[in-house]
């Protein structure tokens, strides 16, 4: 997974929506996303079967319906960006 998002940062900088489904480990998956690779992310969606918190240095989580979102605070969303 984070061989795979390192590619795609390298040509894309930011991922506004990460989707994960790997079929039973997708909280395992998601746990194992380096921080400086996480950085890049602004929302992370996956499934499971009970509420966990992941990654709750850098990111809210949310559950409901057995999906997990995890977003940026809105302050790190738009640091550095301008609002046009």
């Amino acid at each position: 997974m984070n061989d795979i998002l390192a590619e795609v940062i390298a040509r894309e900088s930011r991922i506004d929506i990460l989707k994960v489904d790997t079929e039973g480990l997708e909280e395992a998956t998601v746990a194992s996303i380096r921080p400086e690779l996480l950085e890049h992310v602004q929302a992370i969606y996956l499934e499971c079967e009970t509420p966990v918190v992941l990654h709750a240095d850098c990111f809210s989580n949310r559950y409901a319906n057995m999906t997990l979102q995890l977003t940026r605070p809105v302050a790190a969303r738009t640091s550095g960006r301008s609002m046009l």
